[in-house]
């Protein structure tokens, strides 16, 4: 097995147990609502390491716990877990039954409007399929994308495009995004329709599959232009959408259809009479602005917010302050800061000024002016930590971990150190990962507050070789849910190897995530 393929292997169990118990604090409480996932990951990972009659048992005890659980809302998850789990034992017809079982939970739950961190339970099974896919389990993958009927489900099959592209699968690639698009157009309501287009795009552009990019949004541009809109309202909404389009175009290199399709869209920007919504036409101007500066046409984009501007002030009170912002968020887009500033300081609302001061203090961090976005960040009434939380995560995002962590200590910005803390683990660098957890301050009421963070720390520790390390990372943690989860990510690392040896120690490990699961209350 190939590192890549290790990698996606544990990413895998990590989004998978992120699902079952959010790597939060305040989740891994102890209950039946809980033991139950924690067990049929475990013997999933069982009989993935290996199938024999001791995987059947512990695939029994998961089935049966998930039948007690509470809620039967949380149950469809786990139950797919198992069933794929009694495939992977040569059990297959029991493995179907389970299967279609749990797709009927899910259809149940999701129509009794159940939901999982605001995610329905189909909409939960879909999210497994991509993660089946990295894994390597495709035909898992294929049969949920293929077996869940729900409106997200085009979106999910993109995950499993993102696989079998990152596996150079790009005859499957390409078909499975053909099979989505296809899924995605047969939704007779053009609205829905290209919402779903939409949702797509954007999924494709947060994987960075921007060779796909331009089939999908052609799609999405084509269901606005069959939409037929009559009201002020749907006008208004199909010129966002477009120019949605045209900056996720942009984005994908798209420079010259950019180009067209706003000299196209212009004039009915331009020609739009909002008299329900009146600051639309300054919001979509300033949006159009941002584009044109962006492929380097300036002097078009500061005559369009000179217009937007003018518009703006000529607005009724009550209405000109958010449709001023609108146009100095377009300015410091372009990198005019001090002219963003300056109309900052003639709104005389907090609630419209501030958001305008926050995107300011934000550009000042990406042109590395980090000390006069502190200063700004700083100044403001309201959210000057959310701000600086911000700034120190475009260092994490552009993989600056040290100056990420220097900036949080000395502005002491509070609440940001578990996010510093998951980067350094996600980044391989398990001991600095370690450090900044322990630099994190224990509450005397909660011994086990920090808890949910050590499964990514053991799982870093793991991935570089350190399994004593990681063993001791794992045995330090209180609440059973996550040393449970911590002792399976130490586990499926261990099988990675794909040993006789390896997996000899992945199964001993299981076998105490199991007791540690089923000591649960």
């Amino acid at each position: 097995m190939t590192r890549a393929m290790r990698r996606r292997t544990g990413l895998m169990v990590l989004a998978l147990l992120t699902m079952l118990w959010p790597t939060q604090p305040g989740w891994g409480k102890e209950g039946s609502q809980s033991k139950a996932p924690l067990v049929a990951e475990i013997a999933f990972q069982y009989a993935a390491t290996d199938p024999s009659p001791a995987a059947v048992k512990v695939l029994d005890q998961a089935l049966a716990l998930i039948a007690t659980m509470p809620s039967a809302c949380y149950q469809a998850t786990p139950l797919l877990r198992v069933a794929n789990g009694y495939t992977l034992v040569g059990q297959a017809s029991k493995g179907q039954q389970l299967f279609t079982e749990a797709f009927q939970v899910g259809r149940a739950q999701t129509l009794a409007n159940c939901t999982l961190s605001a995610t329905s339970p189909e909409e939960a099974l879909l999210n497994r399929a991509g993660e089946y896919a990295k894994a390597g389990y495709d035909a898992f993958a294929l049969a949920i994308v293929r077996g869940v009927d729900h409106g997200f489900r085009p979106i999910a099959m993109l995950r499993v495009v993102d696989s079998y592209q990152q596996a150079q699968k790009p005859e499957q690639a390409r078909q499975l995004l053909d099979e989505a698009l296809a899924l995605a157009q047969r939704e007779p309501d053009l609205r829905r329709q290209r919402q779903t287009l939409l949702g797509m795009a954007f999924e494709l552009k947060r994987s960075r599959q921007t060779a796909f990019l331009p089939i999908v949004l052609q799609s999405a541009l084509a269901s606005i232009r069959a939409s037929q809109s009559q009201t002020e309202a749907e006008r208004s909404w199909d010129l966002t959408q477009t120019l949605q389009i045209a900056t996720l175009m942009f984005e994908s290199g798209q420079q010259a259809p950019v180009l067209a399709l706003l000299q196209q869209v212009l004039p009915e920007i331009q020609a739009l009479r909002a008299t329900q919504f009146p600051a639309t036409p300054v919001q979509l101007l300033s949006q159009a602005s941002t584009l044109y500066a962006n492929l380097g046409e300036v002097s078009q984009a500061t005559a369009l917010l000179a217009t937007a501007l003018a518009q703006a002030q000529a607005l009724a009170p009550s209405l000109r302050p958010a449709a001023v912002a609108h146009v100095a968020r377009a300015y410091a887009a372009m990198g005019q800061l001090q002219t963003a500033r300056a109309l900052a300081g003639q709104i005389k609302t907090q609630t419209d000024r501030e958001p305008v001061l926050q995107v300011i203090a934000l550009q000042y961090a990406k042109l590395d002016a980090v000390a006069e976005a502190v200063k700004l960040a700083r100044s403001l009434a309201t959210a000057n930590n959310l701000v600086l939380s911000e700034i120190v995560r475009q260092y994490l995002a552009y993989q600056q971990y040290d100056q990420a962590l220097q900036l949080a200590r000395r502005e002491r910005v509070q609440g940001i150190l578990p996010d510093i803390a998951l980067a350094y683990a996600a980044a391989g660098q398990p001991q600095q990962a370690q450090q900044v957890v322990q630099a994190i301050p224990s509450l005397a009421q909660d011994p086990a507050h920090l808890d949910w963070l050590l499964p990514a720390l053991a799982q870093s520790f793991a991935q570089k070789g350190q399994f004593d390390q990681a063993l001791r990372v794992a045995q330090g943690i209180r609440s059973k849910v996550y040393k449970g989860q911590a002792l399976i990510m130490i586990a499926t690392e261990y099988r990675a190897q794909d040993s006789v040896a390896s997996r000899a120690q992945a199964t001993a490990i299981l076998e105490q995530a199991l007791q540690v699961a089923l000591s649960m209350q």
